[in-house]
């Protein structure tokens, strides 16, 4: 399948599917205040990253997340995958 395709597939249905079993709201685990998130939801992020062994278009592997909280999400994962990145050394 063409990524054009897969976007397609992406937008017109696994999207709206995951904002309307969610209701529009951030399915984001606030732990020090014991519960979701709760504000609007712009953006679709995914439990289980990709990068480890996620579904990418999993219904239970998605879930609607405001935009503060995706980008949260992804920097974490972005710094948790430079740190296991070997280093070249140069003398």
């Amino acid at each position: 399948m063409t990524d054009y395709r897969k976007r397609a597939i992406w937008r017109s249905a696994v999207r709206p599917a995951v904002f309307a079993r969610d209701g529009y709201r951030c399915q984001y685990w606030v732990a020090n205040l014991g519960r979701k998130c709760g504000r609007y939801a712009g953006d679709v992020g995914h439990r289980v990253a990709l990068v480890n062994g996620g579904e990418p278009y999993q219904l239970a592997n998605l879930e609607a997340q405001c935009v503060a909280h995706n980008r949260a999400d992804g920097a974490r994962l972005a710094r948790n995958r430079s740190c296991h990145v070997r280093q070249s050394r140069r003398w």
